[in-house]
């Protein structure tokens, strides 16, 4: 029963993380779409990118903890294809392919929760969260030459058709996103 609430909290959560990308990037394609070339500009946005890796390390590690596992480092990536953060995580071996998902989703939705808390409190902060809101989606995706989240948590399917449904589902949310953001960006560029 406990189980049965955490998980269904975890999805509550999950839902309105996901909820706060998407409004992310409706509010940042439709309101406050300017390009700022200067550097403080670019320090800024470096500086949110390195925050929001932190985070999003830090969301792994948090819901890991809420199964039972436990961090036992924080330390940089030696993926070449795609450099960054890597949080080594200890998990007990009763851990479910559900909860492992959930792990692999920690990490991608806690930057959405960053970038949201930051956007109530300065809502023309927008501007900033270029790379992460590209970092995240692109995470999202599920790679296997990137070894990213998204392909690790395509891996933890039984079933090829809820796989492909997965990877479908995660391709057309990228699909849109990214034609969403080209069109806006070729719109401004030619106004």
């Amino acid at each position: 029963m406990r189980s049965k609430v955490k998980h269904v909290c975890i999805y509550i959560f999950y839902a309105v993380c996901f909820f706060v990308l998407v409004a992310i990037i409706v509010y940042r394609l439709a309101f406050q779409f300017t390009f700022t070339i200067n550097k403080t500009y670019y320090l800024l946005n470096l500086i949110i990118m390195l925050a929001g890796l932190i985070i999003h390390e830090t969301g792994h590690i948090i819901v890991a903890l809420l199964f039972g596992g436990r961090s036992t480092g924080l330390r940089l990536s030696d993926n070449k294809k795609m450099p960054g953060l890597k949080v080594s995580i200890m998990l007990p071996n009763f851990i479910e392919n559900k909860e492992h998902f959930f792990i692999c989703w920690g990490g991608l939705l806690f930057p959405c929760l960053f970038m949201g808390i930051v956007l109530l409190i300065k809502p023309t902060a927008v501007v900033f969260f270029d790379m992460l809101i590209w970092v995240t989606v692109l995470n999202i995706l599920p790679l296997k030459i990137l070894r990213n989240d998204g392909y690790k948590a395509s891996e933890l399917f039984y079933s090829d058709k809820a796989r492909k449904l997965y990877i479908g589902i995660n391709f057309f949310f990228v699909a849109v996103f990214a034609t969403l953001y080209v069109y806006a960006f070729l719109k401004n560029l030619y106004m």
